[in-house]
């Protein structure tokens, strides 16, 4: 419906739903409810809301409803059957870390060189981890011809998303001709 911001609401609806049924939780994926449901199945639409979340906040530019670290980390992700949402799941943790840090930038006006490498080099690694068949750099040439839109599209989804981390780590250098001047090697990577 073209409703981000509706998208975004009812995406935090969920995702506090999921929290009142603790799917956060480890523990909870051996509750009968859960097995009778399908654990596999449950970790897909818990993580599935994960991901949604944040996607939203990023397009709406509001805050995502759930940190990291209301996460169980013994938590599993889904099965390998699903490497694109595997895929997104790391995504979002570094994305969560680059909306702290655009946040912390926009309240204090002050660049951390380090954390500006730091992050950027975790985006790379994402990158650099991402399975072969849902990279647009390499993609299976003897699956080429059989190819399905979708496929060529999650590869197209990802290298943009790659680029717009980067392009969000790096864009507060570009705010003044004073950072510009000051970080040029930050500035070079951004355009």
């Amino acid at each position: 419906m073209d409703e981000e911001t509706l998208a975004w609401r009812t995406i935090g609806i969920v995702e506090r739903m999921c929290l009142e049924k603790g799917l956060h939780r480890r523990e909870t994926l051996s509750h009968p409810a859960v097995v009778a449901a399908g654990r596999d199945r449950v970790l897909r639409l818990f993580w599935s809301i994960y991901v949604l979340d944040m996607r939203w906040s990023f397009g709406t530019g509001m805050p995502f409803s759930l940190e990291d670290s209301d996460i169980d980390p013994w938590l599993p992700e889904p099965e390998e059957k699903t490497p694109y949402l595997r895929v997104m799941i790391r995504y979002s943790r570094i994305a969560a870390k680059v909306w702290k840090f655009i946040s912390a930038f926009n309240n204090s006006n002050e660049i951390k060189k380090d954390d500006v490498h730091y992050l950027d080099w975790q985006v790379l690694r994402w990158v650099d981890a991402i399975p072969g068949g849902l990279r647009l750099d390499q993609p299976n040439s003897s699956d080429s011809a059989y190819e399905t839109r979708s496929i060529r599209r999650l590869r197209c989804l990802l290298y943009l998303r790659a680029n717009q981390l980067r392009m969000l780590i790096h864009r507060p250098v570009l705010h003044t001709a004073a950072h510009i001047v000051r970080y040029p090697s930050e500035s070079a990577t951004v355009v």
